[in-house]
Parts: structure tokens; C-alpha cells; sequence
């Protein structure tokens, strides 16, 4: 056979064709049977479908909801009047909450962009194709998720109430573990054992902030591996509901524990303008 009738072979002249060669490979097709592995459909045009789908329902609903809900807008802005209690929408309230407790450019930029950063990295950390497409990859992780969330949920409102109470950070004072006692002419004071305040806010700011940040999570993802003989997917499952958890119980914290001058009240103590939506 010659080259020209080769190529007319691969190459039939067919006015109704609607598709094109675009490269020949030596080897095996890694489709077999009944065209493509099972289980899987093409993603033209039926998965794009199903997403346009999606979509156009997403957008119907939000239409509904701007043309019947009324949004929380207040007054316009008067300069001569300030509200007695400023808080950032509901979404950004987990880190107005951080910065109650850590160093602010610690809390408001350098967390939230290494927890995204971390987050982003998980496809190429987690490589293995077992279990794709199942939710928490099954049940035990399901189980590993709900225990993540919930051991995080219970460290962030300890850790929240615990700075409330002993001030350790953006409170009146410091822990009493750096205090110290003076007493001038009868009289006792508490002063700082810091040199200055910029090694007590690298101490108390983001050392201890830091370090608690890492070992809270270590523990988790040692005792997840350990306990429950998680693999690696399991285990950033772990961590990733521990992640979602102390988002929301900021924000629920941010919202409804949070009065005049972001104090911490409670719920039933809040003043008018309190709750931001």
C-alpha cells in the first residue's frame, strides 16, 4: 500500500464528517469496550449540561432571593455620629475576631493567606486516585472529618474564653506568668517582665499564637494517624474540617458574643446594631 493510500484510508474525503484526526500513536488504545472506562460519561456535552444547569438555577435563586429579601443596609454615614459597635461583614468576622488574640498583621494577612496556601496544595500532596469522587472517602473518614470539627470547635471556644479571662492578649494586661511584683514606698504594682512592648507582642503576639497554632495541629494529625490508622487523605480530611470549624466558630463567635468596642458579651446583652446582617 503507498503512503498516498494510507493517508486516504486515515483521511477518508467525506463532506459530512464533523470530526478530525488530530494524531496516530503506536500501542494500545486505553479505550476499550464500550468506548471509555465505566462509570465515566464524556464531558462534552453532557457534564457541561449538567453545570449550565447548575448554574442557571444558582442564579434564578439568587435572583429570587435580591428581589424578595431586603438587604441590611443602614443610613448613609454620618460622620458626627458613631455607631457604638463596628463589625466586618459576617464572612470576615473569624479574622476581626483573630485579631483579639495574636499580633494583627499575623491574624489579618499571614494566617489567612498560609491556611489558603495550605489549602490549594492539597491535590498535589494527596496524588492517589483511590476513592475519587466519594464523599470523606468513605466512612471512616466521615468519622474523621465529624471528629476534627468537633475537637477544633471545642479548642477555639477554650482558647477564645480562656484569653477573655486572663487577658493575654488585647486585654487590660498580660498573663500573670509575665508579671511581676514591685513595691515602691508601700505600694505594690504588677509591671510587664518584657524590655519593651515589642518583645512582649513578639512573645505573647506570635510566638505563643504560632506555636499553639502548630502543636494544636500536629496533635490532631499524629492522633488521627495513630489512633485511627488514617492514610494521608484521611488525615488532611481531618485537618481540613478542623479548618472549617474554627472559620465558623469565629465568625458565630464574631457575631454574637461581640458588643460595644467588640467586648465580649453575651447574646442577650447586645446592643441594638449588634448583629451585622
Amino acid at each position: 500500500m503507498t503512503t498516498r493510500d494510507t493517508r486516504q484510508e486515515f483521511f477518508p474525503k467525506d463532506p459530512k464528517k464533523t470530526y478530525g484526526l488530530m494524531e496516530l500513536m503506536k500501542g494500545t488504545a486505553p479505550l476499550v469496550g464500550k468506548g471509555g472506562p465505566e462509570d465515566t460519561f464524556f464531558s462534552w456535552p453532557h457534564l457541561l449540561i449538567l453545570e449550565l444547569l447548575a448554574m442557571l438555577g444558582t442564579t434564578f435563586v439568587l435572583i429570587l432571593l435580591s428581589i424578595y429579601v431586603r438587604a441590611p443596609l443602614r443610613e448613609i454615614a454620618d460622620p458626627d455620629k458613631v455607631q457604638l459597635v463596628e463589625k466586618a461583614p459576617w464572612y470576615f468576622l473569624n479574622i476581626q475576631e483573630l485579631l483579639r488574640h495574636m499580633n494583627p498583621a499575623l491574624a489579618g494577612v499571614i494566617i489567612p493567606n498560609i491556611a489558603l496556601g495550605l489549602v490549594m496544595a492539597i491535590p498535589y500532596i494527596d496524588r492517589s486516585n483511590k476513592d475519587v469522587g466519594v464523599w470523606f472517602a468513605g466512612t471512616k473518614g466521615a468519622k474523621i472529618a465529624l471528629f476534627g470539627f468537633l475537637y477544633a470547635s471545642v479548642m477555639m471556644v477554650a482558647l477564645v474564653v480562656f484569653n477573655e479571662k486572663f487577658h493575654w492578649h488585647g486585654g487590660t494586661g498580660v498573663n500573670a506568668l509575665f508579671m511581676q511584683a514591685e513595691t515602691v514606698k508601700g505600694i505594690t504594682t504588677y509591671v510587664t517582665r518584657f524590655p519593651s512592648a515589642i518583645a512582649q507582642d513578639i512573645v505573647v503576639g506570635q510566638a505563643i499564637p504560632c506555636a499553639l497554632i502548630f502543636f494544636l495541629s500536629l496533635m490532631l494529625g499524629v492522633g488521627t494517624w495513630k489512633i485511627a490508622k488514617a492514610n494521608t487523605r484521611e488525615i488532611i480530611i481531618a485537618l481540613f474540617s478542623a479548618f472549617v470549624a474554627a472559620y465558623f466558630v469565629l465568625m458565630i463567635i464574631g457575631i454574637f458574643f461581640r458588643g460595644e468596642s467588640f467586648s465580649f458579651i453575651s447574646p442577650l446583652n447586645l446592643p441594638p446594631g449588634a448583629i451585622s446582617f
